[in-house]
């Protein structure tokens, strides 16, 4: 019962989240510079990057995070369900493979915002605007 409240309570929060938000946030154009970009560099490409390479996944460019894998492509534009990306940040927090493995979840409107941007065709620029720096950990950090 416990649970189901939890989920409820997130569940609502998200609801109010988007609804408050500006006008047209929720229906826009996701962008990747702004939006995306910060969100990943901040919670994924700490161990998803060139040096770690935490699952075979690098998340720094376009060119390393559409690389087809094993286990399917991490993304998948216009479908969200056949992201590995989108699907391991909705994975319950028991599963092996829910992401991100370290640290705190990511929130329910972050996650709706990258389904978003997945589903408007994951746009994310080359060049600069779409390379991603790894944010490194220092010793004692996590």
């Amino acid at each position: 019962m416990k649970t189901h409240l939890t989920r409820l309570v997130l569940l609502v929060a998200s609801a109010l989240s988007v609804a408050c938000s500006k006008p047209g946030d929720a229906s826009g154009k996701v962008d990747f510079v702004t939006q995306i970009k910060p969100l990943l560099q901040d919670r994924c490409v700490t161990c998803h990057n060139d040096e770690t390479y935490a699952g075979g996944l690098i998340l720094q460019s376009k060119g390393t995070a559409f690389v087809e894998r094993a286990s399917g492509p991490p993304i998948v534009p216009g479908d969200p369900s056949k992201s590995l990306l989108y699907v391991s940040l909705t994975l319950p927090d028991a599963e092996r493979k829910a992401m991100p493995a370290i640290g705190h979840r990511i929130s329910q409107a972050e996650v709706a915002l990258i389904k978003r941007w997945i589903e408007q065709g994951a746009t994310w620029p080359e060049g600069e605007a779409g390379m991603i720096p790894a944010k490194k950990i220092h010793k004692g950090e996590s």
